[in-house]
C-alpha cells in the first residue's frame, strides 16, 4: 500500500492512502506514530494531529490482522513562533473586538524576528 504526505505543519500531517477509492478505504485500518498507536482511519484522506514541531515521524498503517501494510517517514517542519492572543489582552470569545491585541502580538514577533 502507497501513503503519501499531502501537507506537513510543525504540528499536523495529512496522509493520503492511495488503493485507487475515493473516500473510503475497505477496511479501517490502525495507525501508529513512533511505534504508538494512535487510532484507526478508513479514510483514504487522514489528519494526524499534535505532533511536535521538527521530528522525524514513521507513520504505519496495520490491517485489521495486526500486519503492516504501508508505512512512511516525515519530518514535522520546525516551529518559528507561537504566541497566545490572550496574553496579549485578547479574550478569544469572539464578542468584542480583538483586533488591536491580535496586531500586539504580532508586531512582538516582528520585532524578536527583526523585521
Amino acid at each position: 500500500m502507497e501513503l503519501a504526505i499531502l501537507m506537513l505543519t510543525a504540528g499536523s500531517a495529512v496522509v493520503e492512502i492511495k488503493c485507487g477509492s475515493i473516500y473510503r478505504l475497505e477496511e479501517a485500518y490502525t495507525i501508529f506514530l513512533n511505534g504508538e498507536e494512535r487510532g484507526t482511519t478508513q479514510k483514504v484522506v487522514t489528519s494526524l494531529f499534535n505532533l511536535s514541531p521538527d521530528r522525524d515521524y514513521l507513520l504505519q498503517l496495520a490491517g485489521e490482522d495486526g500486519s503492516i501494510r504501508g508505512e512512511i517517514s516525515f519530518h514535522t517542519k520546525l516551529e518559528t513562533a507561537v504566541l497566545n492572543v490572550r496574553d496579549f489582552g485578547a479574550s478569544g470569545e469572539g464578542e468584542r473586538d480583538d483586533t488591536v491585541f491580535i496586531q500586539a502580538a504580532i508586531m512582538r514577533v516582528r520585532r524578536r524576528a527583526g523585521w
